[in-house]
């Protein structure tokens, strides 16, 4: 596919991207993505840098680099969701990677961390923060010490080995779905109850007189929530949540152990306790609790709504 570069329209101000994808070629892509890394990286070296300690030198420019990588990352990233050209999807599945390596690297400087630390515990009180920026130099100094900066090198040269494998990973297992082109060959009858114009939109296998039904959402959700036969919405279900099974399940089970290393390196008792440490939560424990607590309050409820819908299940209209 050929891409002619156009210039994209004056954008009013305040709005920062264009979302015309058909503006935007591969190269674009790698462009804008190689600009992102140089300037968040230019932006936390100058902090690394700073020799007088105050909001301005330290705790703002991390926000803006953090601000920055986020907001331009989007534009390079999104089209790998939603493009219709392959080419275009794979050059914003190759800035992602690239986005997430240096956000590994970025996350992992004990420079930036030590920095942080320095100007909280001697200098951030005369500058009197405002209590949400007040917090959010906590949460930098919290999240730092969550990816193990608090810790010797080599240590630290694990975690990062781990975020980066993970990293990679969770890219390559949310790839295999996107590019999961499978369908299921479903007839007329099959199809009882979709509207026409979502039947006339199916592509028509002549040799099996079927309509080819995709497990993409465009395709899942109609037939599920629509389709007055419970046998196709059954396995519609049953294979879309089947996709990608084989390669997927290799991930996810490298993906569990590599969680559990970090978690163990970082003094956590396992992934869940990690990830709860900076939730309204805080343990597993509290969330077991609370699922307990919740099930034996909606079991009552759940019991009436269970035979109502046991009742309207028997009078289904198509079978």
């Amino acid at each position: 596919m050929a891409f002619a570069w156009i210039p994209p329209p004056v954008k009013p101000e305040g709005v920062f991207h264009n979302w015309d994808l058909r503006l935007y070629s591969p190269d674009d892509l790698f462009h804008r993505t190689v600009d992102i890394v140089k300037q968040t990286k230019k932006i936390l070296d100058k902090v690394s840098r700073a020799k007088v300690l105050t909001y301005e030198t330290v705790l703002k420019p991390v926000l803006d680099a953090h601000q920055f990588s986020c907001l331009q990352g989007v534009l390079v990233t999104f089209p790998r969701h939603v493009s219709e050209c392959p080419v275009l999807r794979q050059a914003a599945a190759d800035a992602t990677r690239t986005l997430e390596e240096s956000n590994v690297e970025m996350s992992m400087r004990k420079d930036i961390f030590d920095k942080l630390v320095l100007y909280k515990e001697k200098f951030s009180s005369r500058d009197n923060l405002k209590p949400e920026l007040a917090r959010c130099l906590n949460y930098l100094i919290h999240n730092g010490r969550r990816n193990g900066l608090h810790l010797n090198e080599g240590v630290r040269n694990k975690i990062k080995s781990i975020k980066k494998r993970l990293s990679e990973l969770q890219l390559q297992f949310t790839r295999n779905l996107a590019e999961e082109n499978s369908y299921l060959l479903l007839s007329y009858e099959d199809l009882t109850g979709m509207p026409y114009s979502f039947i006339e939109g199916l592509n028509f296998d002549p040799d099996t007189k079927k309509y080819e039904v995709t497990l993409k959402s465009h395709h899942f959700f109609p037939v599920t929530r629509k389709c007055g036969n419970p046998e196709t919405r059954r396995i519609m279900e049953y294979y879309y949540q089947s996709r990608c099974q084989p390669q997927n399940t290799k991930i996810l089970e490298e993906i569990i152990e590599l969680r559990q290393q970090e978690a163990e390196l970082l003094g956590y008792r396992n992934h869940a306790s990690y990830i709860q440490d900076i939730l309204m939560a805080k343990n597993p424990q509290n969330v077991k609790k609370f699922l307990i607590d919740l099930t034996k309050k909606l079991k009552p409820p759940w019991e009436i709504e269970k035979k109502q819908l046991l009742e309207l299940k028997k009078k289904e209209v198509y079978f």
